[in-house]
């Protein structure tokens, strides 16, 4: 994706997220924030597993994810979600 494509899946209207458009006009500016953004609308309409390249996960093997898990998100502290490993299911 280039930041026009970007831009319009920021520019999309999604009725389960109703404050969605101000929340990216009011955040548009901060490339991380955007990117942040981005990030979680693709994978909760495509579904998928985003990980930094720079990431090693921990005590993840091939039974961590379960056919019924709808998503996986890594909890840090102050129960914050990372930013740097994240899957969902569509």
């Amino acid at each position: 994706y280039d930041d026009d494509a970007i831009m319009r899946v920021l520019h999309e209207e999604f009725e389960d997220f109703p404050y969605l458009k101000l929340l990216t006009q009011r955040c548009i500016d901060y490339g991380t924030i955007k990117a942040d953004i981005w990030r979680y609308i693709v994978l909760w309409k495509h579904g998928g597993l985003y990980a930094d390249l720079d990431s090693v996960p921990k005590n993840f093997t091939g039974d961590t994810i379960q056919p019924e898990d709808d998503s996986l998100f890594v909890v840090e502290f102050y129960h914050l979600l990372s930013q740097y490993f994240m899957s969902s299911s569509p």
